[in-house]
């Protein structure tokens, strides 16, 4: 197959690892696949692949200018499936595969949340083929939008990398973060800002520190931190703010705890390479956080917003070291067996020759 996938997104996250990784486990198994984006942010990420990059203005959601050259692209490319990313690229990418009449959309939404716009409305319901979603939950949420047919969503769990775990890596790492050899490390990871939720992390955080002085809480990620900054020193409590980190798969070994507490979310990556780690998750029960996680076995679920439960279940971790190396390998089997990237790029092909049957290779 001939695979144009696109995301014109200016800043690292889930969204654009999810891109990149289907981009070149596809482009693995032989197909020709071209990745459509702006600016500088994936110049190095296919290294030692044949994924094609290649850019295109995304100037704004009205782009005529994409519009035509990407209609030009996918007839001189032969294009079988186009797969937008963001919601920027939704419909200026719809448009273009139609003009063309050859190549299927296959949309891609990883976040629980509605269709909120008449733009991204035609898009799902128009000209959107099928739409690779990264939870049950969010295919429950689309159904809810009226005129959308849910049988187009196909389920493809994001896949991580096996982490190469290394006690070194760990030491160092715990180094460089100011920590000491009986500190215990609760980690959160994702971009500063509200949908992360790291105003309930320092709440929680503040419950509890001043009677465990060795746990610390270090977050990890970029953008202006200043509002958890500021709330952080009205609580009076020490958080660890590294800013924007390119070394996650090793970062994270540094940890003892992993919270995810996101207003919403698909299936955070960040997540599954905690448990990667082998790290035990505490999570808000949020999109498809139960979809992995089950409470207890391989980590703990609590509602959301509920900062009380977040404390309760991070305190069985930090008073029982056995149950957190238990919990942490458990995390460790589930993502290994169930959550690989080839498992992903095997979903997603299977998904894609479905809807191109012609073009099988």
């Amino acid at each position: 197959m001939n695979v144009l996938i696109i995301n014109s997104a200016k800043e690292w996250g889930g969204t654009e690892k999810w891109a990149v990784n289907t981009a070149r486990g596809l482009a693995a198994r032989g197909h020709t696949v071209f990745f459509g984006c702006r600016g500088g942010l994936f110049e190095h990420k296919f290294a030692g692949s044949t994924v094609k990059p290649v850019s295109f203005p995304f100037a704004n959601n009205f782009d005529f200018v994409s519009i035509l050259l990407l209609w030009r692209f996918m007839e001189k490319h032969r294009i079988d499936a186009v797969l937008p990313t963001k919601q920027r690229e939704y419909f200026l990418s719809g448009i273009a595969a139609k003009m063309g009449g050859r190549a299927k959309v296959a949309g891609m939404f990883a976040i629980e949340r509605p269709i909120h716009n008449l733009r991204n409305w035609i898009a799902f319901c128009w000209f959107f083929d099928i739409v690779f979603v990264c939870a049950r939950k969010i295919i429950d949420v689309l159904a809810e939008t009226k005129a959308f047919d849910a049988k187009k969503c196909r389920l493809v769990y994001m896949g991580v990398e096996p982490i190469g775990l290394s006690a070194d890596v760990r030491e160092k790492k715990r180094k460089s973060l100011g920590l000491y050899d009986n500190d215990i490390c609760i980690m959160a990871i994702g971009r500063l800002c509200e949908q992360k939720g790291f105003d309930y992390a320092i709440r929680a955080f503040a419950r509890f520190v001043r009677k465990y002085d060795h746990v610390k809480l270090v977050i990890v990620g970029g953008g202006d931190g200043t509002v958890f900054r500021q709330q952080a020193s009205e609580n009076d409590v020490e958080v660890v703010f590294t800013g924007f980190r390119s070394d996650i798969p090793e970062l994270v070994q540094a940890a003892d705890v992993y919270w995810l507490t996101s207003r919403s979310e698909g299936v955070p990556n960040t997540m599954l390479e905690a448990m990667a780690a082998k790290v035990p998750v505490v999570a808000f029960d949020i999109a498809g956080v139960a979809e992995i996680l089950e409470n207890g076995r391989n980590g703990f679920l609590v509602p959301f917003e509920d900062t009380e439960g977040m404390v309760a279940a991070t305190l069985k971790l930090i008073e029982d070291p056995s149950r957190r190396r238990q919990i942490g390998e458990a995390g460790y089997q589930t993502v290994t067996s169930e959550f690989s990237l080839q498992k992903m790029t095997d979903d997603t092909e299977r998904y894609l020759k479905e809807l191109c049957p012609e073009k099988k290779g």
